[in-house]
């Protein structure tokens, strides 16, 4: 609890501490985790400033051999790059087959993507591409093609988060890729840091 305090007030650590009792509640995988892997995890969530309610779906507690890890959606880390003045704005899409896309790079890069209607239930992720508009108006971007997405997915440890949710794990993949990119601030280090560690 201290520590958490000195990054955000009582309020705020006491709603994510009932949202982190909520998952613990729901998980037993979770109640047989190292203690000092659960301090980390919620320490972690004040330092990032996502959070831990599952209607945001920012953020997450997943056990990994016997850790509590730190786990973050797409959503999580682009909440987490606006907040900390990385960007101005952040944002990632998958790319389904049938869509029109194409994109260049070099000295005057451009990304074109016209979504079609998917009349199929599930259509194939081709790519997914992360955009970022820094404060001065410059934008970033990275794409990444179905070979390094599968490469993301073949590294992970998540193998069943990706065959449920492979768009999101995408696009969470590719906004990891651009942070690269981006002005560097300690919330959004400490979030890759942290999803690198068990993935």
């Amino acid at each position: 609890k201290e520590r958490f305090l000195e990054v955000v007030d009582e309020k705020t650590y006491n709603k994510e501490i009932i949202f982190a009792k909520q998952a613990f509640e729901n998980n037993d995988a979770l109640q047989k985790c190292s203690t000092s892997s659960i301090r980390n995890a919620i320490v972690n969530i004040a330092l990032t400033g996502a959070s831990l309610n599952p209607a945001l779906q920012q953020a997450f507690l997943i056990p990994r051999k016997g850790k509590c890890c730190l786990d973050f959606s797409y959503r999580g880390l682009c909440k987490i790059a606006v907040d900390s003045e990385s960007v101005y704005d952040i944002d990632a899409v998958a790319v389904f087959e049938g869509d029109e896309f194409d994109y260049e790079l070099g000295l005057n890069p451009w990304l074109k993507h016209k979504p079609v209607m998917h009349t199929n239930e599930k259509p194939e992720v081709i790519a997914a591409y992360a955009v970022a508009i820094l404060h001065h108006g410059i934008k970033k971007f990275v794409v990444l093609d179905k070979e390094k997405i599968e490469r993301a997915k073949k590294s992970a440890q998540s193998g069943n988060v990706w065959n449920a949710h492979y768009d999101e794990m995408a696009k969470k993949t590719a906004v990891k890729l651009l942070y690269k990119l981006l002005p560097q601030t300690e919330k959004m280090s400490v979030a890759v840091t942290a999803l690198n560690e068990h993935e």
